[in-house]
């Protein structure tokens, strides 16, 4: 059943917010509206551990992660926009490094219009990062989960948000939440949208693509301490996490681009709320969808568009809508693989040709979304060995049950292509994936032949 709402909003009061408002709020962040050149940027989380046993390093302390902060307040030419007492988010210019709940510390880049830019920014900072954690005694590492602490062992950062979040998830479902939201790392790539089609193509080919990017860049094998029989157990719990705002968005994949808007805000009206802001304070939403709040308010309040923007961020699918196309299928990768992501997402959504090319080889819609559903969960399971299955009473065409391996170096074929028209040199940045590709061995599969038992062979092989 559709939670859409007319134009007029049928059923709420004269005033309040419409549907036609919030399509309005992805059409206004076109590059045509805009009249910006396309650029991409990534968001790259890293888990801070104690160098000899791999256990998260606490947030707290005088050598904690907020000292970290501290010294990039006082050295590093960063300031804290909110002037908390305890720094959770430092910027500077257009780069923020700011914390997730278990004090994993995510690089948020600057949007670049070259790849080459991005790596410049990112091994800049990532060398800061990696002088002040060794002055305070810990290290940081690209990995999907952290290694050997457990949800319930991890410092949280003091953030209301997350407060929140704990509480709604308890409440209403989300049996993963405390490891998403403590235990997980990844890398995330972002590209701008020209208009509504090009916007709808991305969504669809990065959720289409999902499981082989989820195979090609597994790289979480290890956790608590111990072999999880998973190569990315990253991309298990977050599929665990909650069932209303994780996984796939069929109205997306099944529609067509130009409708792309209309349908991601579709669903976003039926994604549960999990707080609202006002007088600077969140307050939980009970468990409401954002289609009630329209309808019929919280507690005397009447949703905003500063609301809504709000609730986009709580939406945790594999690729979601904001103002710009945010793609996040991959672990954390190591530092020296890291240019392999968003280069893969570049060269394959880049342009019309590619995103065309691309969804002919996924299979277009010939595939069901429950089919692409169930393997994504295979893809966490058995990285590039996996092979798409139509269900029982499916329509999807099995494609003669090729392996995740096979799309991955169609893929990737795709990408390199798309990074050559581009002119500017760049599909050296996809040789770490093309060679997991060729291979067939992931980087979760070389972790594990690596440990041996011994977590300080996987911090070595991973830190900064």
């Amino acid at each position: 059943m559709t939670t859409a709402l007319p134009t007029g909003c049928t059923g709420c009061p004269s005033g309040v917010l419409a549907r036609a408002d919030l399509v309005s709020y992805f059409r206004a962040r076109t590059t045509a509206a805009r009249r910006v050149s396309p650029r991409v940027g990534i968001e790259y989380e890293l888990l801070p551990v104690d160098p000899a046993t791999g256990r998260a390093w606490p947030y707290g302390g005088p050598r904690g992660v907020e000292a970290a902060l501290r010294e990039l307040l006082a050295v590093g030419g960063f300031v804290d926009p909110t002037e908390a007492p305890h720094p959770i988010d430092v910027r500077r210019a257009e780069l923020s490094i700011n914390l997730e709940p278990g004090a994993q510390t995510e690089l948020s880049g600057t949007p670049f219009e070259s790849l080459a830019d991005v790596r410049a920014e990112l091994d800049a900072h990532l060398a800061l990062l990696r002088g002040v954690a060794d002055r305070l005694g810990f290290c940081y590492l690209g990995y999907g989960v952290q290694p050997v602490s457990l949800a319930g062992e991890i410092e949280p950062i003091p953030k209301p948000r997350y407060a929140l979040m704990v509480d709604h998830f308890e409440r209403y479902g989300g049996r993963r939440a405390l490891d998403m939201m403590r235990r997980t790392a990844s890398l995330q790539a972002s590209l701008d949208y020209e208009d509504e089609a090009d916007a709808g193509r991305k969504l669809r080919v990065s959720m289409a693509a999902a499981p082989a990017a989820t195979a090609l860049f597994a790289h979480s094998p290890i956790a608590g301490g111990r072999a999880t029989g998973r190569l990315s157990t990253r991309a298990e719990i977050w599929r665990e996490t909650d069932d209303a705002r994780c996984g796939l968005i069929p109205q997306v994949l099944e529609g067509p681009p130009e409708e792309a808007f209309g349908r991601y805000v579709d669903y976003a009206l039926s994604v549960p709320l999990l707080f609202i802001r006002r007088g600077g304070r969140l307050r939980p939403a009970g468990g409401r969808r954002f289609v009630d709040f329209l309808r019929e308010g919280l507690d005397g309040e009447r949703p905003t568009m500063e609301d809504f923007e709000l609730h986009l961020s709580t939406i945790f699918t594999v690729s979601r809508l904001k103002g710009i196309v945010e793609v996040r299928s991959a672990d954390g990768p190591r530092p020296g693989e890291a240019m392999a992501i968003p280069a893969f997402w570049l060269g394959l959504l880049g342009s019309r040709v590619t995103l065309e090319a691309a969804w002919e080889a996924l299979g277009g819609g010939s595939v069901a979304t429950a089919d692409r559903s169930a393997l994504l969960d295979r893809a966490a399971r058995e990285g590039l060995a996996a092979r798409l299955e139509a269900a029982g009473g499916s329509r999807s065409a099995a494609a003669g049950g090729r392996r995740l391996r096979d799309q991955a170096l169609d893929l990737i074929a795709i990408a390199r292509d798309g990074l050559r028209a581009r002119g500017r040199d760049e599909e050296a940045f996809l040789a770490p994936a093309e060679e997991i590709a060729r291979t067939g061995e992931t980087a979760a599969e070389r972790r594990l032949a690596e440990w041996g038992g011994d977590i300080g062979r996987l911090v070595a092989a991973c830190r900064l």
